[in-house]
């Protein structure tokens, strides 16, 4: 996440970064409207099982994003995380999965 101030971009709470090669970790991301809680999908994460997926939340503080609650995992095959989409306070989380069935 940049922000802009005073016309350059700036990192805005550190890197996130991914469990794994392969997990496709950003292929969907989502703020709240403030800017300061994000959610991001990995749906080719396997920790559920082959291409289950996941998404994760995370909050600013103190100049770093730190994971709100677990993590949000799909069944193998899923591809979980796929899209997400948040609620303008950060309060809801809707995670959408490419392969359910």
């Amino acid at each position: 996440n940049y922000s802009c101030q005073t016309g350059s971009w700036n990192l805005y709470g550190g890197t996130i970064s991914g469990d794994a090669a392969g997990d496709a970790t950003g292929q969907a991301v989502a703020f709240d409207q403030t800017g300061t809680i994000l959610a991001i999908g990995a749906d080719g994460n396997d920790a559920g099982g082959a291409d289950a997926g996941y998404t994760r939340v995370y909050q600013s503080s103190g100049g770093a994003w730190v994971q709100r609650g677990g993590n949000i995992y799909g069944e193998a095959g899923d591809r979980s995380g796929w899209t997400v989409a948040m609620s303008a306070d950060g309060s809801a989380v809707a995670v959408g999965s490419l392969k359910t069935s």
